[in-house]
């Protein structure tokens, strides 16, 4: 692991140990979290249907009740603390941008096998970065709310299991290897750019609008370590934490391509 992806990781987990003890904060993370669950790459599980059968059709429907039941985990854990489920802001929808980006992926109707495997393969980046968050979460909430550490600690388990189903269903329509992987690559590349900037309007949101308990001389630094890592212009690929970089299905990513 490079100084620089330790110093990543750092960064977050001291980002994330104010979030958590922040209510207002906290809340507005889980509701986001639910709605990404519940309509974000929920929305993608119907369309992707017709074009499979037999296994890989219980694949996709064990995958569908599990975002349901996530989603149903994380509204009680917001419930919890006082929190009400609401519609966030349509600019902090990560997933449903992220499928935007993709040319709508995950609502426009699919057209062929290549359109499956395109959608189950950027639900394999979103399950990558969900490790990655939930993992983080995990270690954060820990010493404060166990009970809510223990829901992310269950969901991340789920979404290991989650990234082999996408393997599965995308080499099910898309059995070229050499496609498939330059698909995946692509879609994870994709994720990653646009992590980058989207995680970026999340963080300016909950410091300018939500954060209640962080001082403004916090505020100021979270702020400026955000320019910094703007200012490299490398993308935020997912670290190294609760086996997130893992890529299970084929061989190992090529060198990330230059920012």
């Amino acid at each position: 692991m490079s100084m620089m992806e330790n110093l990543a990781i750092t960064l977050n987990r001291r980002y994330l140990r104010s979030l958590v003890r922040d209510p207002a904060a906290l809340r507005f993370f889980l509701n986001n979290a639910a709605d990404a669950e519940s309509n974000g790459e929920a929305t993608v599980f119907e369309r992707v249907k017709p074009f499979l059968d037999g296994q890989i059709a219980k694949l996709v429907e064990r995958h569908a009740a599990d975002e349901v039941r996530h989603a149903a985990m994380l509204v009680s854990a917001l419930s919890s603390i006082g929190g009400t489920p609401s519609t966030p802001p349509e600019n902090l929808r990560m997933v449903l941008r992220l499928g935007e980006a993709a040319g709508n992926v995950f609502e426009k109707e699919l057209q062929s096998r290549e359109d499956v495997a395109k959608a189950y393969l950027l639900l394999y980046a979103v399950e990558r970065r969900a490790i990655e968050r939930f993992t983080l979460m995990e270690e954060a909430l820990a010493d404060v709310y166990p009970d809510i550490a223990e829901v992310f600690a269950r969901i991340k388990k789920d979404e290991k299991t989650h990234l082999h189903y996408c393997v599965a269903v995308s080499k099910d329509a898309l059995p070229d290897e050499a496609a498939w992987t330059a698909l995946r690559d692509e879609m994870v590349e994709l994720e990653a750019r646009e992590f980058t900037s989207q995680s970026r309007e999340f963080m300016m949101h909950l410091l300018d609008n939500v954060f209640t308990t962080m001082t403004r001389s916090e505020k100021a630094f979270w702020k400026m370590a955000r320019r910094l890592n703007d200012f490299t212009g490398r993308p935020q690929y997912v670290l190294d934490v609760g086996g997130a970089k893992d890529l299970p299905g084929s061989r190992p990513l090529p060198a990330p391509l230059p920012a």
